[in-house]
């Protein structure tokens, strides 16, 4: 059997960046283009080590080692329920869009030329590149507006995009929004997180953290309903907010992170 490598890194490139677009918007995750790029290319050099060593073991450290390669490349360090719930994600779409690639380039006459597969695998990344918004993921905004719902009350806060806060809750993996200590006492009374039935309610964790001063621990807490706007329209929100330590958030009420953006 004759092997391309050019056509069989290309195609391999397409899935991969297509998978990791998929998963991303599946997830609500974010990276920047080059991250995406890079973690595709990755994938793609990977998966000739099966070809180049034909053994059992070789196979089975690829397609394990391959996909925690390309979630870290792309998406960065993350909890331990949320890395194994990428994994999962990007597995099952791997094995999706490679095995329709494989029928069409099997099934469709005009697909087992080289030059057609060749062809296909580029139209598969600029396809990504509009449908999934691409550029959308390394957005310069500066500012989010959010919006936390709890117990009746509804409360507007402007917050600075970050994309170096990349605080997360340590079991789940959970996103946390750092908000300075007058906002969230504001919204949560320390008697009222502090006490067992609060902390309960409030789903309470200690989330540690770390900044230039060292390492702390943080009170984080799910709010009822927690969304987010962003280009003038609302989103909703999959992450805690967190009481900072710092009160210095230069007039803003507290730090977003941008992985959350869509």
């Amino acid at each position: 059997m004759k092997l391309y490598v050019d056509i069989y890194l290309a195609v391999n490139f397409a899935i991969d960046f297509l998978v990791l677009c998929i998963t991303a918007k599946i997830l609500s995750l974010n990276s920047r283009i080059l991250r995406l790029v890079l973690a595709a290319f990755v994938g793609a050099a990977t998966s000739i080590i099966p070809i180049l060593f034909p053994s059992a073991l070789f196979s089975a450290l690829n397609i394990i080692l391959s996909p925690a390669l390309m979630i870290y490349v792309t998406f960065g360090k993350m909890g331990i329920v949320q890395f194994f719930k990428t994994f999962t994600v990007l597995f099952g779409c791997s094995f999706a869009a490679g095995g329709i690639f494989s029928f069409i380039a099997e099934n469709v006459s005009i697909m087992r030329s080289p030059k057609a597969l060749f062809a296909a695998s580029f139209a598969v990344f600029f396809f990504c590149f509009f449908f999934f918004d691409i550029l959308s993921f390394s957005s310069d905004t500066d500012f989010v507006d959010i919006v936390i719902t709890d117990k009746n009350k509804i409360k507007k806060l402007r917050l600075l995009c970050d994309s170096g806060c990349l605080v997360r809750e340590p079991i789940c993996g959970t996103p946390v929004i750092l908000l300075s200590p007058k906002i969230f006492d504001n919204l949560y009374s320390p008697e009222e997180y502090e006490s067992r039935e609060g902390a309960v309610r409030l789903g309470k964790r200690l989330v540690p953290i770390k900044t230039a001063n060292g390492s702390s621990i943080i009170c984080a807490v799910k709010p009822e309903k927690l969304t987010y706007i962003h280009k003038n329209t609302e989103y909703p929100c999959k992450a805690m907010v967190g009481r900072s330590n710092s009160d210095s958030f230069a007039g803003v009420d507290g730090i977003f992170p941008k992985t959350l953006l869509k």
